[in-house]
């Protein structure tokens, strides 16, 4: 139950988060924030991936 929960939470972040920035803007400021994982980010389709980067980026910066 614990976990389907995360996942509601996680889900909603990430579409607010996406809601304000662009495919291209998430994509770039996630490669800025973890350049190890650029390669995995070079697609417009990796937005989705770029956005999960940044909520976790802002979950460890709220910590």
């Amino acid at each position: 139950m614990l976990y389907s929960s995360l996942i509601i939470v996680v889900k909603t972040e990430l579409a607010y988060s996406l809601m304000f920035l662009n495919t291209d803007e998430s994509r770039n400021a996630a490669c800025s924030l973890f350049p190890s994982m650029a390669s995995l980010l070079k697609r417009k389709k990796d937005h989705g991936r770029a956005g999960a980067l940044l909520i976790v980026e802002s979950r460890q910066t709220k910590s």
